[in-house]
C-alpha cells in the first residue's frame, strides 16, 4: 500500500472527534463529573486508537486478521482493568465456576454442605464475599486487597450445566494469582486477561480462515459489547468466538475449489458447530449451513453424503447432553428455585400457548419490536443495574448496515445460498426468544421477558452473506474507515465506563 500523505490523516481526524465530541455529549448531561482520572484515561484511549489507525493503512486485506488481534487486545485490556468487579452479567458465577476449574475440577459436584442441609459447590473463602461487591471499583472496597484465603468454602451456583472448556482460559489466569501468591482482585484480572487472549486469538484466526467478508468479520469480533465480554470471566465470550469461526469456515468450505473437500472437512465444521453450540445450545443450529455447500465442492459421493447425514450425530449429541445433563444439572443454583417461585415450566408453556390462541398471537405480535430491543442491547453494559446508549446502538446499526449493504465481497453468494443463511439466521433468532419465553418466563405470561443483546452477536456475521449487494469494486480507503469508526465505537463505549463508574 501507498505511505500516508497528508489526507490520511482525515481518519485518525474522524477517530479524534467521534471520541470527544461523545465524551462532551455525555459531560454535557453531567457536567459535575469528576475529570482528573477521566481524562489521562480518555487521551489514552485516543492516543492507541491513532497509532492502530495510522498501522491499519499499511495493512493488506489478506492480514486484515492481524489488526482484529491487535485491536482486541489493545482495547480489551481497558475494559480488563476498568470495568468495575463481576460487573459483566452473571460475571460472580462464572468466577465460581472457573475457580472450580482452577483446582482441576473439570465437573463441578454439587454436594451437602458440612454442619448443613443445604447444598453447594466447593470453592475457596477468597470469593465468599465476592457477589456483595457487584459493581465496585478497586477505588470503593478492600476485597481486591486481601490476600487469596483457600480455606474451603461453597456456593449454591456456579454454572456447571456448561462445559468445562469454556473455563480453562479463565481457570490459567486464576491459577497463575495463586501459584504467584497475589491478592483477590488478581485472580480477576488475570483470569479476564486469559480470556480476552483466547477470544482474540480465536477471532483472529476466524477472520484468517474466511475468504470473504472480512472487515465485517473484523467488525463483529470488535463490537463493544463482545469485547466488554471478553474481557471478563464470562464463557459468552467463548459463544462469540467460536460461533464466528464455524461461520468463517462454511465460508471456507463455500468458496473451496470443485472436489477439493472430503469427509474431513465436513467432521471438523461438525466438531466446531458442537463445541461452540453446546456452550449456548441455539448455537447448534449453525450446524445447518452445511447444507449449503455445493455438492460441487466435494470430492465424492461419500464425502458429499456425510456432510449432509452427519448432521444427525450432531443432533443426537444435543438431545443426550441437554436432556441427559444440562437441564437436570441447571436446577442446581438459584434457578431452580427462581422456576418454582416464578411458576416456570417449559412444557406446562408450551400447552398454554396451544389452548389459547390469542396468547400465541399476542407473543408472536411482540417479535418485530424485539429487533429494536436488541439493537439497544448491543449497547447495554453490566447488569446491577445496566447502562447503555441507545446513541451509540443506532449508529452502530447504521454503521454496520451499510457495510454489511455495500462493502464488496470477492466471492459469488448465490441466492439459494442468500434464503438458507437467512433462514438459519431466524431459526437461531427465533430460537433464543422461543427457549427464553419457554424456560424463562412465568406461564402465561403475556409477553417475553429477559432479551439482552449480547444473546444475538453471532449472528451479526451472517448478515452480510445474504444482504450483501456483491458490487466488485470498493474505494481504496473503505477499509482504514472500517477500522477507524469500529475502534471508534469501541474507545466510546470505554469512556461510557469511566463516566458511570469513574467521576
Amino acid at each position: 500500500m501507498n505511505r500516508f500523505d497528508y489526507k490520511d490523516f482525515y481518519f485518525p481526524l474522524i477517530y479524534f472527534l467521534f471520541v470527544c465530541l461523545f465524551g462532551a455529549y455525555l459531560y454535557h448531561q453531567n457536567p459535575n463529573i469528576n475529570l482528573n482520572f477521566i481524562l489521562p484515561i480518555a487521551f489514552l484511549l485516543i492516543a492507541v486508537g491513532i497509532i492502530i489507525i495510522y498501522f491499519s493503512k499499511n495493512v493488506e486485506s489478506d492480514n486484515i486478521y492481524k489488526l482484529v488481534f491487535i485491536i482486541v487486545l489493545c482495547f480489551g485490556l481497558f475494559n480488563v482493568f476498568l470495568t468495575p468487579m463481576v460487573d459483566v452479567c452473571d460475571e460472580s458465577e462464572h468466577f465460581w465456576r472457573s475457580e472450580i476449574t482452577s483446582q482441576g475440577v473439570l465437573v463441578p459436584e454439587y454436594k451437602t454442605i458440612p454442619n448443613s442441609n443445604q447444598s453447594g459447590y466447593q470453592t475457596i473463602s477468597a470469593l465468599r464475599d465476592l457477589y456483595p461487591n457487584t459493581g465496585s471499583t478497586v477505588f470503593e472496597t478492600d476485597w481486591d486487597d486481601r490476600p487469596i484465603n483457600f480455606t474451603p468454602s461453597y456456593t449454591s451456583s456456579a454454572f456447571s450445566q456448561n462445559p468445562f472448556y469454556g473455563y480453562l482460559a479463565q481457570a490459567v489466569g486464576i491459577s497463575l494469582a495463586k501459584l504467584l501468591d497475589l491478592n483477590n482482585v488478581w485472580m480477576l484480572w488475570l483470569g479476564r486477561l486469559c480470556n480476552l487472549i483466547l477470544y482474540a486469538s480465536i477471532c483472529a484466526f476466524a477472520v484468517k480462515k474466511s475468504p470473504a467478508f472480512k472487515p465485517q468479520l473484523l467488525i463483529v469480533a470488535c463490537l463493544p459489547l463482545a469485547l466488554y465480554q471478553a474481557a471478563s470471566l464470562s464463557i459468552d465470550s467463548f459463544v462469540n468466538a467460536s460461533s464466528l469461526l464455524t461461520i468463517a469456515y462454511f465460508l471456507y468450505m463455500y468458496a473451496s475449489p470443485k472436489e477439493s473437500l472430503t469427509y474431513k472437512h465436513a467432521a471438523v465444521f461438525f466438531v466446531l458447530a458442537t463445541v461452540g453450540g453446546l456452550t449456548k445450545v441455539t448455537y447448534l443450529a449453525l450446524a445447518f449451513l452445511i447444507f449449503f455447500v455445493p455438492k460441487i465442492n466435494f470430492k465424492n459421493k461419500n464425502d458429499y453424503l456425510f456432510s449432509r447425514f452427519g448432521i444427525l450425530i450432531i443432533i443426537l449429541i444435543t438431545l443426550l447432553w441437554s436432556i441427559g445433563y444440562a437441564n437436570p444439572v441447571l436446577e442446581n443454583s438459584w434457578r431452580g428455585a427462581y422456576f418454582i417461585q416464578n411458576h416456570v415450566d417449559a412444557k406446562e408453556q408450551i400447552m398454554y400457548v396451544i389452548n389459547h390462541k390469542d396468547h400465541a398471537f399476542r407473543i408472536l405480535s411482540q417479535l418485530p419490536a424485539s429487533v429494536f430491543t436488541v439493537i439497544e442491547g448491543y449497547f447495554s453494559f453490566a447488569n446491577l443495574p445496566p447502562y447503555s446508549s441507545r446513541l451509540l446502538a443506532y449508529l452502530y446499526a447504521v454503521f454496520f448496515g451499510v457495510v454489511a449493504f455495500l462493502y464488496p465481497n470477492n466471492i459469488k453468494i448465490n441466492n439459494k445460498t442468500r434464503w438458507g443463511v437467512f433462514l438459519v439466521f431466524l431459526i437461531i433468532y427465533l430460537g433464543i426468544i422461543g427457549v427464553q419465553y419457554l424456560t424463562w418466563c412465568s406461564v402465561g405470561l403475556p409477553y417475553i421477558s429477559g432479551i439482552f443483546g449480547r444473546y444475538f452477536i453471532p449472528l451479526l456475521s451472517l448478515i452480510p452473506i445474504f444482504l450483501t449487494l456483491n458490487n466488485e469494486k470498493t474505494h481504496e480507503n473503505a477499509n482504514i474507515l472500517i477500522v477507524t469508526l469500529a475502534v471508534g465505537f469501541i474507545a466510546n463505549s470505554i469512556i461510557l465506563t469511566l463516566f458511570n463508574y469513574y467521576g
